[in-house]
């Protein structure tokens, strides 16, 4: 399959090519530039975010491009470091002539690099940064494909109250941008809907390794739900601490705790973890099973929502592409700016008018820990 679609690739490649005075000119490329983390700790995201990307651009350019013309990704690392972040941005513009920036994954890192992606007036997408702050800034060049930390916390809020009719609620987060602005949702949703206050609000710091302190709190406070705010890694750890100490509490999370590393380093100790989501590999649609093919032909594993998050960044910048007609970065900005009802793989996508997205949001349970699996028990 690989020999076919590299006969396609270049079959479009040398059609696109243009001959003259002996001399043969390539056709020209429409350059995409991804930041994302590919080392250190926040690297699992990172990497299926390069992935999902990669695997957009391979299926576009094997039908043949945008408008004639092949896709190249150039890829930076920024390590989810804000000063890297920037400079990969800075990078990517200056240096490669980039027309669109797909990045970054944490929300610090993408607060960090709209500034740069405004001056230069070059569209930035963020598959997976989640503040709310990022589309509140007033930045006409910044769009989000995944939902909002205030959209997903609405969801989860209503459902575990609504449906799963929990009483006590506390919170625990990490102290960066995410962590803390998907606090501030969550309570946000439950005074405002509910008039409930949280009966704990513990933070800490993103590296921190012991939750001893923080998980006795929760215990002590005879809470029956808790909202573990952060990445998986510090999650499985907290869901591990309570395990231990015979504490049961629901544990429920916004987007970042389905990701099979939780189940991987948490086992039994996270089923029953619910978790908003904009996209599980169910395989229910046509498209999301060549989606699901293509992508475990290519990479020999099973998408997750980073991945298809990333797919659906590139795909949407290329149909604006498509749109513009151009290469201009400013005609291109305006055609993501009409973006409305565009089919993505985890669902439909529309911009408003600050670069958020609206789509569907799903709800998620671990029901298995080896092989881990998941259950999206919202909408039914």
């Amino acid at each position: 399959m690989k020999r076919a679609v590299t006969r396609i690739v270049l079959a479009a490649l040398l059609a696109a090519t243009l001959m003259f005075g002996g001399i043969v000119f390539a056709a020209q490329e429409i350059t995409i530039g991804l930041v994302v983390p590919l080392t250190g700790g926040s690297a699992g995201p990172g990497i299926a975010l390069q992935q999902g990307t990669l695997l957009a651009a391979d299926l576009i350019n094997a039908q043949g491009g945008v408008n004639g013309m092949m896709i190249k990704v150039l890829c930076e690392d920024d390590e989810s470091n804000p000063v890297k972040t920037v400079n990969a941005v800075k990078k990517l513009i200056s240096v490669n002539k980039a027309v669109t920036i797909i990045g970054s994954n944490a929300s610090s890192c993408t607060l960090a690099a709209m500034d740069e992606a405004q001056k230069a007036k070059v569209p930035l997408i963020t598959p997976s940064s989640s503040s709310d702050e990022i589309t509140q800034l007033g930045n006409k060049f910044i769009f989000r494909v995944t939902a909002s930390n205030s959209t997903q916390a609405k969801a989860l809020v209503d459902y575990a109250v609504t449906t799963l009719k929990l009483k006590k609620y506390a919170i625990v987060h990490s102290s960066d941008d995410y962590g803390t602005n998907a606090m501030e949702a969550v309570v946000t949703r439950l005074a405002e809907k509910y008039n409930i206050k949280p009966a704990v609000i513990e933070a800490f710091q993103p590296k921190d390794r012991d939750f001893s302190s923080q998980m006795t709190k929760v215990k002590n406070s005879g809470a029956d739900g808790l909202f573990f705010l952060a990445m998986y890694d510090p999650a499985a750890l907290g869901a591990k601490t309570l395990q231990q100490m015979g504490c049961k509490v629901q544990i429920m999370g916004l987007g970042a705790l389905t990701d099979v590393r939780l189940v991987q380093l948490a086992g039994d100790a996270v089923l029953g973890t619910i978790n908003t989501q904009m996209y599980v590999p169910e395989g229910k649609t046509a498209d999301d099973k060549a989606f699901i093919k293509a992508f475990q032909t290519k990479y020999n594993v099973t998408p997750n929502y980073y991945a298809a998050l990333a797919y659906d960044s590139l795909m949407v910048a290329a149909d604006a592409i498509k749109r513009a007609g151009s290469l201009d970065p400013i005609k291109i900005r305006e055609e993501l700016a009409k973006t409305k009802d565009f089919k993505g793989i985890g669902g439909e996508l529309t911009f408003d008018s600050t670069g958020d997205v609206s789509r569907n949001v799903k709800i998620v349970k671990v029901v298995g820990v080896n092989p881990p699996s998941y259950e999206v028990i919202w909408p039914k």
